[in-house]
């Protein structure tokens, strides 16, 4: 029902780099399916059963998303960057106990790289047995135990001299 037309030299070419966001993050554990909104939260605390992590990120970029390209690094965990090609997401399981930053760089379809990224602060909680209190705990468990086995071998000691005492004056 028309034309269209254009001159070669009025197209221009992508020039700036696209803004890149963590869409999403779930996790998998404890036989359940958690999903994060993650557009205001400075830091993401995961308990120990959370065995699985994946987050979701994009560009706001829609020309030619399938020629988008992704870098994401967990500081902390990943020695380097990893080449993620065209795929958004990244996958972690059975992540030790710890502090990490999960970054996200990524290129528009222009090539254009986005070095700044995004990045996301992420806690994982140790198991309760663990934690600071739980070493208390042993602590004094164990300094319970080192008192208790005194306390007996004082005792034991003590009879051994009282026997050996009733004994000389037997004698």
């Amino acid at each position: 029902n028309g034309y269209t037309y254009f001159h070669p030299n009025d197209v221009t070419e992508q020039s700036s780099e696209s803004e890149i966001f963590i869409a999403s993050m779930q996790t998998f554990g404890s036989e359940s399916r958690i999903s994060y909104n993650l557009s205001e939260l400075e830091t993401l605390v995961l308990a120990h059963s959370n065995y699985l992590a994946k987050f979701s990120f994009s560009l706001k970029d829609f020309v030619d998303p399938e020629k988008h390209q992704y870098r994401y690094k967990l500081e902390g965990f990943d020695p380097d960057w990893i080449d993620n090609g065209n795929r958004n997401t990244a996958t972690y399981t059975n992540l030790p106990p710890g502090d990490y930053v999960f970054r996200v760089i990524g290129a528009n379809s222009a090539g254009i790289w986005n070095e700044d990224g995004v990045a996301l602060a992420v806690k994982v909680l140790p198991p309760a047995w663990l934690t600071w209190w739980a070493y208390c705990f042993y602590a004094i468990g164990v300094l319970g135990l080192f008192w208790t086995g005194k306390k007996f071998y004082d005792t034991h000691a003590v009879k051994e001299q009282a026997v050996k005492m009733a004994e000389d004056m037997v004698a």
